[in-house]
């Protein structure tokens, strides 16, 4: 009785701190990447749009204007769960939204979003990962908001939600929308 009465004690704490690691998980490690983020200019890349196999999605449709790219895969739960945050803000705040689709299955990405959705301007296929590896992903979702001048100006690593899009990305873009020369 008193081995089952501690072996039950264990697994709550265990659980409990389990469940804490992982509601501040990305929000640690964002805050902590973002403190050591350098403000790099967005790789060169020209890849296949996804929901169009006839045209290109490429760094240039980034310039002009502040956007956010997104990097998701429909296999990834994750990515699942941001996307009806990410359909939300992409229709109400006019924001232009890009993607690229990380090592997926173009049909089973293509359906996805035909089922669920398409929040995105323009989605490239990332086939290998190779410009998400230049952009250094280590995990997806990623989410980064690039400048005027194609300068990557901020990284969020996980699930977007309302607290880091109100706190933290909205006020960066409403920021480097202002500014005509970005610091």
């Amino acid at each position: 009785m008193k081995l089952d009465k501690a072996y039950f004690t264990f697994l709550l704490v265990f659980f409990i701190l389990l469940s804490l690691f992982y509601m501040t998980h990305h929000k640690v490690i964002s805050s902590i990447e973002n403190s050591f983020f350098n403000y790099d200019p967005l790789p060169s890349f020209e890849l296949t749009n996804l929901m169009d196999p006839s045209q290109v999605f490429s760094d240039k449709e980034l310039k002009g204007k502040v956007t956010v790219l997104n990097i998701w895969a429909s296999w990834c739960p994750a990515c699942q769960s941001e996307h009806a945050f990410l359909m939300d803000i992409s229709q109400r705040t006019g924001i232009p939204f890009y993607s690229l689709n990380f090592k997926d299955n173009p049909d089973a990405a293509r359906k996805w979003l035909e089922d669920k959705g398409n929040p995105f301007i323009k989605t490239g296929i990332d086939a290998k990962g190779n410009l998400s590896a230049e952009l250094g992903i280590i995990g997806i979702p990623e989410t980064f908001l690039v400048d005027k001048n194609g300068m990557i100006r901020y990284r969020h690593l996980g699930v977007l939600d309302q607290e880091e899009w109100e706190n933290t990305l909205q006020p960066l873009i409403v920021k480097y929308s202002k500014n005509e020369n970005d610091e």
